[in-house]
């Protein structure tokens, strides 16, 4: 299984890519957030036949009005969290 990590800010989104037997990401690429992004990791996803991904949010806009697993499950994600 081939999975895709996202470590996503508000200037860039950190992109590695694992293999589920090796259970180490590499980095693949950092993807600048300027309206292009979810189609440039689309397009990363098809390319190198991803089938999942794993999400990290590290920024929350404190004027949001939605939060992080409102905005995940919206989108369509299941959500699983760990915090230290």
């Amino acid at each position: 299984m081939r999975i895709i990590a996202l470590d996503v800010g508000k200037k860039r989104i950190g992109v590695a890519i694992a293999n589920s037997d090796i259970k180490i990401a590499r980095p693949y690429d950092i993807v600048l957030v300027e309206g292009k992004e979810f189609t440039q990791i689309c397009e990363i996803i098809l390319e190198e036949k991803i089938s999942r991904t794993l999400l990290q949010l590290r920024y929350q806009d404190p004027f949001a009005t939605l939060t992080k697993k409102e905005v995940a499950e919206e989108a369509g994600f299941s959500t699983k969290y760990y915090s230290k």
